[in-house]
């Protein structure tokens, strides 16, 4: 049985993972995470693909973050209904262009799960605002 804490490390790994990314990875970040997602993000994170793709972003330069977990805790967790709510700090690293051009910022991330046939999946991603 997965327990509250389980989902806590399992949300740290997920917003790591979903967190890091840049220009030149062809959003790689997200379609790894897709079969910790539930239908409903699947179909959500396919439409952000497309959606950014068709803005032919500039990948000359590089563009990318790098993000780490500092800690997570179960908001709310619920085995009966099979629905929990993460909360995972995170420090992101961004740069740009050449070497030396990062900046470090924190920021929260809640991480919705539902419970699908027995099996915890991703069922919301929300960047909270620095």
């Amino acid at each position: 049985e997965v327990t509250a804490d389980d989902l806590a490390r399992m949300a740290s790994a997920f917003a790591e993972r979903y967190g890091s990314f840049s220009n030149q990875s062809d959003y790689g970040n997200i379609r790894d995470l897709q079969i910790f997602m539930t239908a409903k993000m699947k179909a959500w994170a396919d439409n952000y693909i497309i959606e950014a793709r068709a803005r032919k972003t500039q990948t000359e330069i590089y563009y990318g973050i790098i993000t780490k977990a500092i800690s997570s805790e179960a908001k709310q967790f619920d085995a009966d209904l099979g629905q929990a709510e993460i909360l995972v700090k995170t420090q992101r690293r961004e740069s740009a262009g050449v070497a030396g051009n990062n900046s470090t910022f924190y920021q929260d991330i809640i991480i919705k799960y539902v419970r699908e046939q027995g099996v915890w999946r991703v069922d919301g991603i929300y960047w909270q605002n620095r």
